[in-house]
Parts: C-alpha cells; structure tokens; sequence
C-alpha cells in the first residue's frame, strides 16, 4: 500500500506551494525531464518496503561513491530538440542515392538538417558515455544492488542488443557521412523508438537520483530506518526544519505506551515549524528521500495527516471550528482503518475557550486509543494539558522553552522539554513591534487599497474558480470586453461622481435592455484584420498574382476578413441606431454619434462600388480596402473601441436585472460611514439579508456568535458589496450608501509564514500593524478583522484584542467590523460606554437540537455550540 498525503497537508508542509517547497529543495536537477521523474517520486511514493529501501539505498550508493550527473545538458538538449520537436517524414526517408534535389530541398527547410545532425551526434555520443559511465559504476559499487543498478542493468540491455547496439555498430562503420545519419535516424525516431525513450528514462531518472544525492550531501541530511515493529514507533534525533538558516534541533521519542504528544509553548516559540518540521521528514522517510534530521528511526505508516493553516471553507458553507470538527472527523475515521501519523497545530481555536477546552481533552483522549498511530498536538490551553497529563499514561506533555531579556521581551529557545507553559507573552509581543506609532507609517499608494489578503479573503481575485465574484459577474463576450472588465473590476474608484456615473449608465442599460448583436470571433477577426497593417493597390496585385499562378491563398483571406470588416460595419451602424435612442452619458453618446456618421459614410460609399459578385471583383476588393482598411481604419478601430465599453455595461446590466440587485449611491465626505439594506453575499442561494450601519458616531462594530452561526460570511457579504460598490456594479442588497473610501483591508483566512518566521499570533500583530500604518496617515479604510488574535491563548487574545480595539477608536475617520468568540471582551467595552455598535448573529437551542437564523440583532452572544456540534458529528460521547 503506497503512502498516503492529502491536499492539505501538502499546503501545511510546503510540499509542492509556497514561496519555498520541498519539492522545490531537492530540485538540481540538470534536464526538465529530470525534474518531472523527480515530481513523480513525490507524488507516487514506492507501495512496499522493498522498493522503499531500494529507493534509500540508491541515493546511499551515490552518495557513498561519489557518483556526479556525467552528462552536459547541452548535449541532452540536443538529443531532445532532435527526439521531440521534428516530424518523422525527414531523414529516414531518403538514402545513399535516393537522395535527389527534392530529398535536400526537404531537409534543408526550416533548418532542420542541423537539428538531426546534432541530434544524431548526440544521441550516439550519450550512448557511448552512458556505458561507459554504467560500467565505471559497475567496478566502483562492487555489484551493489538498487533502484539504479536495476536500471542500469536494463539500460545495458538496451545497448548491447537490439535497435540500440545496431545503431553504434552503423556509426562505427566505414558507410558515407548521409547513409549513417539515414541509418541512425530510422533507429532513433522509427524501428527503435521504444528503446530509445526506455535509454532517456534513464538519462532522466539518473539526473533525478543525481540531484537529491547532491542536496543531501549540501544540508547534511540523513535517512530514515523503518523497525519491523506493529504498534507506533518514532525516534529522531537532531530534527530540524531545512528551511531555516540557523535551525535548532530536537529530538523526539514516540512509541505505543506514549503515542500522543501535547505541544505547549507561548506564542512565537516554534510549535508550528517544529510540527512542520516533523511532518515534513515523515513524508520523506516515506518516499525513501533523505531526512533533515541526524538520525530517523520509525514504523511504516499508511499515510500522514496535518492541520496547520486551516480555514473556512465557503464553498462548503463551513465555519473555521466546523471545518476543525470536520477535519478531525476524517482523521479518527481513516485511524480505524490505517497506521497514521497525525499533527494538529493549535486545534479547535476557531472556538471559545470552554469549547475548545472540552474538545481537546476529549479529542485527544480519543487519539491516544489507536496505538499503532502517533499524534502531536500543540495548544495554548494549558489547562487542558493539565488534565490529560493526569488523566492518560499514552499523552506526553511538553514544551518549547522561552526565557526573557533584560527589557522584559521574549527570547525563544526552540528547545523542546518535558512539561507544560504556561508563559503569556501575546500583549508583550503586540505592543513590541509598536504598530500604532504615526512615525512609522506607510508609504503613499495611488488609488484604492485591496491588497491579495483582502481579496482572497472576500474571493474577489478568483478569477479561474467557476463559483468566484469576478467569473461570475464577468459575462463579456469579446476578448476586447474582457480586458476591459479586467480593468475595470481590478480598478475601484475613489471619486463619489465617477462611481454614480458608471452605475447609472449600467441603469440606464438595464432598463433598455438592448441586445449586444456582435460575437466574439467577429471582434477577434475585425482586430487580426487590422494587424495584418494596410494594403496598397500594388499589393492587392501582388497578392492576387501569386494565388492565380502560385495558388497562394492569402488573397482569398485577406478578401474574406475585409468582408467581415465591412459587415461588422454595417452591423454597427444597426446598433448605434438603437442605442442612441436610449438616455445616457453625454459624452459617451457625443461619442458614438460621431462613430455612427463615419459608419454611415462607410457603408454610403460601399454602397456605391459595383457589386462583389459581379466580373469586375477585384476592383470591388481594391475600393472597399481604401475605405475600410486605410481611410476610415482609425475609425473602425474606435468603433471596436466602443463595442467593448458597451459589452462589460450590458454585461453587467444582464445581471443586474438578472438577479434583481440595487446600485449603491456613494457619497464624498468627512464622515465615513457605510449603511446596508438586506445586503447578503453575492449569489449564494437561499441567502438571508440583513441590515447594518457601520460609521457615524459608532465607526466600530463588534460582531459574537456560536460557532457555524454566521459571522464569517456576515462580514464576507459586507466587504465584497462594498468592493462591488466602489467599481460601480450592481450590489447584493436592496439599498446601499457609503462615503467613498481610501481602501479596504480583511483578515478572514490568515496563515502563518516560515519563510518570514511568522507563527499564526505574529502574522496577526503584523497585520494589525500594516492597517495601523495606513490609518495613522489619515486614510479612510474599511478594516474586517474575523476572530481577531485567535492564534493565542484567551487570556492574552483578551489582552490584545481590548488593546487594539482602543487604539481604533481614536480613529474617526476610517470604519472597522471585528468579530470575536470573546464575549468577555465584548462586555467590558460595552459597560466602558465606549463608541461601539455591538451586533450578534441569532441562534435557537431545545435541548440537544440548536438552529441558527443567522439574522443579525443589537446586543452581544453568549451561546456556546462547540461541544454539541461536536458530539452532533460523532466524535467524542
């Protein structure tokens, strides 16, 4: 059974994403293709033990001996240009005296009698160096045997009988220069085709082995042992993460009697790269890769599962906690059937402290029951490692140390021991960094503010997902219209008059509804007429000379795209009759009147050449070429101009009466403040509208609510509308106003980053900071925070968050929405009479069964559903 690893556990360890990839540091490889054989060892682990080992012992024999990729890649390039990138029908067809004019008129086009040459050369030169280099390797490994001895082995075969050894006996004999080339290249690319990709399969595969054996060498990595034992065993020593410069090393010692291991350590300690490290050289060990570790001792498991970066999924309609209940779901269900190896880092933080309390202990008790698999997991809950270290002999508690510098900062060991923190560092680490300092801010951007974070958090920059805003509302038909939208949409404006301009010529429009006669192939063929630059009278000539006796056909293409030309003219002139009748923008008309009388005389004059059916045709052709191709070029040109303009509004007006939206009407002003009527999120079905005023005299609303009630989409419906709003499209809510603002900035689904040693907790304080710096400049921001600091422990998640939220509200100008599962924060504010709206999305309980409205009230939730959602799922009794 091969070794199995899941999406998402390939995006928690950087296998093949990330700025940095694991895949991405063994990668040396000399050919592409060796890099691709190199993939594959990743994506297709070996399914037996045998084949494992003799994968280990294949980079072992390497590195023992030595071994270096013998071959250049300019001469394996040649190989390839020669091998992949002709057709067949050239050399092999001719030979020795057959060979006449026609035969090197055939080879000589295009260059590709150079490439065959070369490529020949090649071939035969990579033959020799192949066997000579198999059995160097033969003499220096002393009969070693091993993945690449195997195909070694093969490869020998290859050469020594068969097309392949024929074709080195052809070069070594006495025939003219052309009858080899002949002879080789029907062997290569014809007769022994098979052969001949079975000798570059090794090429690859060797260049693939080559190169890992070259980056294990240069990080000091070591390979893992597998034990025959049944139950869970892990023993490493001197593991450490290959993406650090200066990484500290652990060990770690895992076996049936303690198989679950509870990481505590304050925030920025090293919990998350030291589980990632871990993950990482399980999944090595079990493709038979070098290990960045010392030493590596451990039973085969099935397959690995992590979660490390977790969130929502939207189009599931998850809430983060319920996509933690459902990723523990999948887990202990696939530990009843296989050996795993399992690390949670930070489980079930996307709840309250007494749900996830109660969640973890039971969770991790119920881990501990399978023992022939290992868990790691890390928690800010002290209390909780407090009670299963009592209560379960299989759970090991421990900890990263951090001790504390003379000025009171935390100063993180990374080293891991024996027991349980209960350090609390989160405000000390907030306030370090100083984020609300005006000193400090930002430079000045130009135009609206929406940085990645943003938009992927409101799935705005989705563009290739079929479900994402921008596909959705991009209903153009041209290729013109498209790129248009594109510049549109990726564009919002920071000018009340502009936004109200576009909305209302999308009103204008959509009450019209005028049909949009032109199609995609027309505008692209109108356009690829105009690259093809003007034609003369002479070279009409020309051109109609070579199709009468060269049967040349290129006149017959230029004819039929100026007709297309000219009907598209004609098909203009029929819109802008329409469209003129509709009550829009001045200026935009002012436009296409213009347009519509260069049409009109156009069509005037085609109108009074003689027929193109008629004897005299190529007249016919050679005047409407000077009408349509050079006199009124420019023109057509700007025609085209505006059909694109007109494809995104009727575009956007189709959905606006589509789906019955609304427009926004934005607002200049120093008060900033944003009001929905029955705004809900765009397109999801059956969704419940709410309404909500944020700004004026409160500018900060704080949003509670149980697990799965609603917050998270709440905000993400509030952020994409105002988004939508500022390019002027159509809204999803029955009425809108807003005061144009500077910029947007969320925090929905934010994930740590190893490669600026960021833990999830410092990725938050950073990203506190960057929308401080904006603000500190006087910009109008939105600011969505969604369970802000929940990648600490409460008692310091409490801290920061009453922190932060005071240090906003000395801000008046710009607008924040922040949701939280800290009800206790939520209260001391409120009884502070601070500036604050305070909301909740509604929910029910009877018993055993809860229900959520998710209709949005004044007032603060105290509902807790972790634990019956839980047990709902089946997980824990």
């Amino acid at each position: 059974m091969a070794f199995f690893i899941d999406n998402r556990t390939e995006e928690d360890l950087n296998i093949y994403t990330g700025p940095k990839t694991i895949l991405g540091l063994f990668s040396d490889t000399v050919t592409g293709n060796g890099g691709k054989v190199l993939e594959a060892m990743f994506r297709y682990p070996p399914s037996s033990a045998a084949e494992l080992n003799g994968r280990r012992d294949t980079f072992r024999l390497i590195i023992n001996n030595n071994i270096r990729f013998p071959f250049h890649a300019s001469e394996i390039s040649a190989c390839e240009s020669y091998l992949y990138s002709l057709d067949e029908g050239t050399l092999g067809t001719f030979s020795g005296r057959g060979r006449g004019l026609i035969g090197k008129l055939e080879l000589g086009r295009d260059g590709s009698i150079t490439t065959i040459k070369n490529g020949i050369n090649a071939m035969v030169s990579l033959m020799e160096g192949a066997s000579a280099f198999i059995d160097k390797t033969e003499k220096t490994c002393g009969g070693e045997c091993c993945e690449l001895t195997d195909i070694a082995v093969r490869t020998v075969g290859l050469l020594k009988s068969g097309p392949l050894a024929e074709a080195l006996k052809i070069r070594a004999s006495s025939a003219k220069e052309m009858e080899k080339l002949s002879g080789l290249d029907n062997i290569f690319r014809r007769s022994g085709k098979e052969e001949t990709a079975g000798f570059m399969d090794f090429i690859y595969k060797l260049d693939a082995f080559c190169s890992v054996a070259r980056k294990c060498e240069a990080n000091n990595f070591s390979f893992a042992s597998f034990s025959d034992e049944e139950e869970a065993s892990l023993k490493i020593e001197g593991l450490h993460h290959p993406f650090l410069e200066k990484p500290v090393s652990n060990d770690i010692l895992m076996d049936a009697s303690r198989n679950v291991l509870f990481l505590t350590g304050s925030n920025m300690s090293g919990k998350s790269t030291l589980m990632k490290a871990l993950g990482v050289s399980i999944f090595l060990a079990h493709i038979g890769f070098p290990v960045p570790a010392s030493s590596m001792t451990l039973h085969k498991f099935d397959g690995i599962f992590t979660t490390i970066n977790l969130t929502d999924d939207f189009k599931k309609g998850y809430s983060h906690f319920y996509s933690e209940v459902m990723r523990v779901k999948t887990v202990i269900t696939a530990m009843k059937k296989q050996k795993l190896a399992v690390l949670f880092d930070e489980i079930f933080r996307g709840t309250n402290v007494k749900d996830a309390y109660d969640a973890t202990v039971g969770v991790v008790d119920l881990f501990s029951t399978f023992s022939d698999s290992i868990t790691l997991i890390s928690s800010h809950i002290a209390d909780a490692a407090d009670t299963l270290a009592e209560g379960n002999a299989r759970i090991r508690t421990c900890f990263l140390r951090t001790n504390v510098s003379s000025d009171s900062l935390p100063v993180p060991t990374y080293k891991l021991e024996d027991g349980i923190c209960r350090d609390r560092f989160g405000l000390t680490i907030l306030k370090s960094v100083h984020p609300f300092d005006a000193v400090e801010q930002i430079p000045e951007a130009e135009g609206f503010i929406a940085d990645k974070q943003t938009l992927d958090d409101l799935n705005i920059s989705a563009r290739f997902t079929s479900d994402s805003i921008y596909t959705r509302y991009n209903g153009t038909r041209t290729v013109g219209g498209k790129r248009l939208f594109d510049r549109i949409y990726n564009n919002p404006l920071t000018s009340a008059d502009a936004i109200n301009s576009r909305t209302e010529l999308i009103r204008c429009f959509a009450q019209a509804k005028t049909d949009f006669p032109f199609t995609g192939k027309q505008m692209q063929d109108v356009a690829e007429f105009f690259i093809g630059g003007k034609k003369t009278t002479a070279k009409l000539y020309g051109m109609s000379f070579q199709k009468k006796f060269l049967n040349d056909d290129r006149y017959d293409k230029y004819k039929a795209s100026l007709y297309v030309v000219a009907d598209f003219v004609k098909t203009f002139r029929k819109f802008a009759v329409g469209v003129l009748d509709v009550d829009f923008d001045p200026v935009l008309k002012k436009e296409l009147e213009n347009l519509n009388g260069i049409a009109s005389q156009i069509c005037t004059r085609a109108g009074e050449l003689p027929s193109p059916d008629c004897n005299n045709n190529f007249s016919y052709v050679v005047a409407l070429s000077k009408y349509v191709g050079n006199i009124f070029s420019d023109g057509i040109l700007q025609m085209a101009e505006f059909v694109y303009k007109m494809d995104v509004v009727l575009a956007l007006a189709s959905i606006y009466n589509e789906f019955g939206l609304s427009f926004a009407r934005a607002r200049e002003g120093d008060g900033t403040f944003v009001e929905y009527t029955n705004v809900t999120y765009p397109f999801m079905k059956n969704a419940v509208a709410n309404s909500l005023k944020i700004g004026g005299a409160q500018n900060l609303l704080m949003l509670t609510g149980p697990n799965m009630a609603g917050k998270s989409t709440t905000m993400r419906s509030i952020g994409s509308n105002l988004y939508l709003a500022h390019i002027g499209f159509p809204v999803f809510a029955e009425k809108m106003e807003f005061t144009v603002m500077d910029g947007m900035y969320s925090t929905i689904n934010l994930s740590d980053n190893i490669d600026m040693h960021y833990s999830h907790y410092f990725a938050e304080v950073m990203r506190v900071k960057e929308v401080a710096s904006q603000i500190a400049g006087g910009k109008k921001i939105f600011v969505l925070f969604d369970e802000l600091f929940k990648g600490t422990n409460v008692k310091d998640a409490y801290d920061a968050t009453y922190y932060v939220i005071s240090e906003f509200l000395k801000n008046r100008k710009s607008v924040f929405l922040i949701s939280t599962h800290i009800s206790e924060v939520t209260k001391a504010l409120r009884d502070e009479n601070r500036d604050i709206s305070f909301k909740y999305l509604d929910s029910n309980i009877s018993g055993k069964e809860f229900s959520y409205t998710y209709k949005l009230h004044d007032g603060i939730s105290d509902n807790r559903f972790g634990m019956y959602i839980i047990r709902r799922e089946g997980i824990v009794e």
